[in-house]
């Protein structure tokens, strides 16, 4: 069977308002189209020259003043224990960030570094402090169980009790350990001396990485301007290479 002929409507013969409406569906079906072209071919980008003009003036920067989610974001989460204070961390690292006012991830890289150098000082000051507390307790368990008596053969002794106690100021156990001491001819001094000297090797460690972690924020803090100048060259030639490219690739268009 023979397909019907398909009728053709002759425009000088349409009246306007026809004439009108189709053009219109013609329009719609154009812009369509372009529309659907445009989706689906990549996009041409050109990468803008920099100013060499002397003086001219840094790149605004492209990351909010916000490093808690943007440093985070960019390096991941920071190395802290489930029992540190996250909050001081990013406090730290929020005053660096204003200093340094990073504007790429290798700038972002340096508050990191600082601010992780500053947490490791603070956990090396807190190590000092605790092992000399815990030289202490353990000098003072020693003195009041020369008088007490050892160790039972269960639980704790009363010695490491009162230590404890005294540890946390208690009046109860401050007394008890003046006494023992006495009888033993020492006194609170004493002790806390003693303690310093066991513990001399172990302070003396702990200050040598403390002193190394400053001398490396000191190198990273003499090392950023030149860093930075260096990084803003290079990143310039990257970017006239690539526009040398893209021109090209256009012109042999």
């Amino acid at each position: 069977m023979a397909r019907p002929k398909t009728m053709r409507l002759d425009p000088d013969k349409m009246s306007p308002e026809l004439r009108e409406h189709f053009e219109k569906l013609e329009r719609e079906k154009k812009a369509e189209k372009q529309s659907a072209n445009a989706e689906t071919e990549p996009k041409k980008t050109k990468i803008a020259r920099r100013p060499k003009a002397q003086g001219a003036a840094r790149p605004q920067r492209v990351f909010a003043p916000h490093p808690k989610s943007q440093v985070a974001d960019l390096l991941g989460p920071p190395c802290l224990l489930p029992q540190e204070d996250g909050d001081a961390y990013h406090a730290i690292e929020g005053d660096f960030f204003k200093i340094i006012a990073p504007s790429n991830i290798i700038e972002a890289a340096w508050v990191r570094e600082l601010t992780d150098g500053v947490w490791q000082e603070r956990r090396l000051n807190q190590a000092k402090s605790a092992s000399l507390k815990l030289g202490a307790r353990q000098g003072y368990e020693a003195t009041l169980n020369a008088i007490l008596g050892p160790r039972p053969f269960f639980g704790a002794s009363h010695g490491e009790i009162l230590s404890i106690d005294l540890m946390k100021g208690k009046e109860k156990a401050q007394l008890a350990y003046e006494s023992c001491a006495k009888k033993i001819g020492i006194t609170q001094e004493d002790e806390i001396a003693v303690t310093f000297v066991e513990r001399l090797k172990e302070q003396l460690s702990i200050q040598s990485a403390i002193d190394n972690i400053r001398r490396q924020r000191a190198s990273v803090l003499a090392g950023i301007a030149p860093r930075r100048k260096s990084l803003a060259t290079l990143l310039e030639v990257a970017a006239e290479r690539a526009a040398r490219r893209d021109g090209g690739s256009d012109g042999q268009g």
